[in-house]
């Protein structure tokens, strides 16, 4: 009869120990696979409004509409609002999921400098929010490598000669939010 309890007692710890494994290695499991989730990845898994903090202090509510590796495109309503990822501070409603290998929203594999060319190209008014808490309005002249050329005139107006108010280099960095008027 001690027999028996002694190998109850000991088949009783065998599985509690087995158990303690199971669940150590499930949550390590858990967490080396959170650690390969990127932002980018929770991003393009986002269907929800998400309010966005800019480095500038500036807030922007909207859904997201657009992805690059280096930047997001809110919309609230009809405006869309290119922001770099560098100018974001945080990021608030965004849900714990992540995109798997059927995305919710596809990844635009060009870059902020290629969109910002593109703008550029396209002679498009835009109003750009800066890192000093400024809004110029005006046409993208040109994009190097790390500045961007502005042609400040008003949005209602093309940047003629005589319409410009003004020429300002701004580094990319400190170029928070760009939308077209």
């Amino acid at each position: 009869m001690r027999w028996d309890r002694l190998f109850e007692d000991l088949d009783a710890q065998w599985d509690a120990d087995q158990q303690r494994q199971r669940h150590a290695e499930v949550a390590d499991r858990t967490r080396r696979e959170r650690a390969l989730i990127t932002l980018t990845d929770r991003l393009a898994a986002q269907q929800d409004p998400i309010e966005i903090l800019l480095r500038s202090g500036r807030r922007l509510t909207g859904r997201l509409a657009d992805l690059g590796s280096d930047f997001v495109v809110i919309a609230d309503g009809p405006r869309r609002r290119l922001i770099p990822t560098s100018a974001i501070v945080q990021y608030d409603g965004l849900t714990g999921q992540a995109a798997g290998p059927k995305q919710v929203r596809a990844i635009r594999r060009y870059t902020w400098g290629y969109a910002l060319r593109a703008l550029a190209r396209d002679r498009a008014t835009i109003m750009i929010d800066d890192a000093a808490g400024r809004t110029l309005t005006g046409t993208i002249d040109a994009v190097g490598a790390d500045f961007v050329d502005i042609v400040e005139h008003p949005a209602d107006v093309s940047g003629r000669q005589r319409e410009i108010r003004g020429r300002r280099t701004l580094p990319t960095t400190a170029v928070m939010c760009l939308s077209t008027t």
